[in-house]
Parts: structure tokens; sequence; C-alpha cells
């Protein structure tokens, strides 16, 4: 699905930024997902799919 390459992209791109810290992918990763609203975007049966 469209959203979750361009999440993943997304993600990549502020983690690409800050050098690949190990660290920082959590909070980046969470920030992203929580910015994405993918819950309100994508039932649970399209994941599934």
């Amino acid at each position: 699905m469209k959203l979750f390459t361009d999440l993943g992209e997304e993600i990549e791109g502020h983690w690409r930024d800050q050098n690949y810290n190990d660290d920082l992918f959590p909070a980046i990763a969470a920030d992203a997902l929580k910015r994405a609203g993918l819950p309100g975007k994508v039932s649970a049966w399209q994941v599934v799919e």
C-alpha cells in the first residue's frame, strides 16, 4: 500500500538526516506513526491483505 511505502520513506529520510543513529530510530518512527494517523486511513483487514 502506498500509505506504508510513504511512511517508510519518511522514516528513512528522517533517520538518514540523523546519520542512521540507532538510538534515535524509535523516536523518529514513533513520531512518524503518530502523525500518519493510520488507524483512520486503513482498516485492519487492509493491513492483513
